[in-house]
């Protein structure tokens, strides 16, 4: 998995800001990852990266900026170290 970089993923139909956290999207039955599938979330531990290219238009691909905090911001909130 990449620790670092810019790439495309689709997104259920919505406007993104630049710098929104964005994380795996789940199906609607909520028991499953949706593959190559992200959406935004409010908790920096659901997430895997940021919004690189702001949406003002609802789009059906958003750029995410993959940042991996344990690489470079330490570790995430809300998860435990073993």
């Amino acid at each position: 998995m990449a620790t670092t970089g810019v790439f495309e993923f689709d997104c259920a139909s919505s406007t993104f800001e630049l710098g929104d956290l964005l994380g795996p999207d789940d199906n609607s039955a909520q028991d499953a990852l949706v593959n190559q599938q992200a959406i935004t979330v409010t908790n920096a531990a659901r997430a895997v990266g940021r919004c690189a290219k702001r949406a003002e238009s609802a789009v059906l691909v958003v750029l995410v900026d993959i940042k991996s905090t344990i690489m470079y911001g330490g570790p995430q909130e809300g998860i435990a170290s073993t």
